[in-house]
């Protein structure tokens, strides 16, 4: 899976092929079909992998805390791990982005993600009128995105974290959750 992620960092998803994979593993391509059924278990298996490692860090979140120090929480972890494992970020964000994603996969990673702490936490304050009436998924996306985009920028140079701190983009992120 590592030899898929390198090659979507550096190609569109709907140019990774298993032959492509196999190569650059070095081994022949119908030993992928030995843990894959096809190249869209393979990339769903992949998706599922990254987004994990992306929650893992939520789970040590106390839920009894305001919504408003929970989100600042959660931020706080999504930006950490945008700025330690930006290739993650990219890969996760190129998966979701494509439509290789058919309707089982969409399943069931609606099915892990919807068990994490901060997704319940999400769904629970959309539910019950804490945050402003739109899809989860929308929500999800601004999150993601926001956090993807400032910490890319870090990391590329284009402003520093002292001259557009995260607080204030955390700030912005949580005004534009909350009703």
């Amino acid at each position: 899976m590592d030899a898929t992620a390198q090659l979507i960092l550096s190609k569109d998803v709907g140019d990774v092929s298993t032959t492509a994979i196999a190569q650059a593993v070095g081994i022949p391509q119908s030993s992928i079909y030995t843990y894959f059924d096809n190249r869209a278990a393979l990339l769903a298996a992949l998706f599922l992998r990254e987004i994990k490692a992306l929650y893992q860090a939520d789970y040590d979140v106390a839920l009894n805390q305001p919504i408003a120090s929970l989100l600042q929480h959660y931020l706080t972890n999504l930006f950490k791990f945008a700025l330690e494992h930006p290739d993650s970020m990219t890969v996760i964000e190129k998966l979701k982005s494509e439509m290789w994603i058919d309707v089982k996969t969409v399943a069931q990673v609606e099915e892990w993600v919807s068990q994490t702490p901060i997704q319940q936490l999400l769904a629970a304050n959309l539910h019950n009128g804490t945050f402003r009436s739109v899809d989860i998924s929308l929500v999800r996306n601004l999150l993601f995105s926001t956090i993807k985009i400032h910490a890319d920028n870090i990391l590329n140079g284009v402003y520093t974290q002292n001259e557009r701190p995260f607080s204030e983009v955390c700030e912005l992120l949580i005004a534009a959750l909350m009703k």
